[in-house]
């Protein structure tokens, strides 16, 4: 199952966001000194504390609004 999803999303992938497949393979070669490799797991680790902060922000939300009942 898993392969046959990778033989369905590479070719999306190879045109959208071919600097993802770049990184990624740099990442596995060990290069994590790589700028590519850097700006990927910034973005990331950007990309996880804003998730993380909305969904404390929504819980927060729904507490005072629940409470208010």
């Amino acid at each position: 199952m898993t392969w046959i999803l990778y033989l369905a999303l590479e070719p999306i992938v190879r045109r959208r966001w071919p600097d993802s497949i770049i990184s990624w393979s740099r990442l596995l070669a060990g290069r994590l000194r790589d700028p590519l490799v850097g700006r990927d797991i910034l973005i990331g680790c950007l990309a996880g504390v804003l998730l993380a902060a909305g969904l404390m922000a929504i819980h927060l939300f729904w507490d005072r609004v629940v409470d208010r009942r």
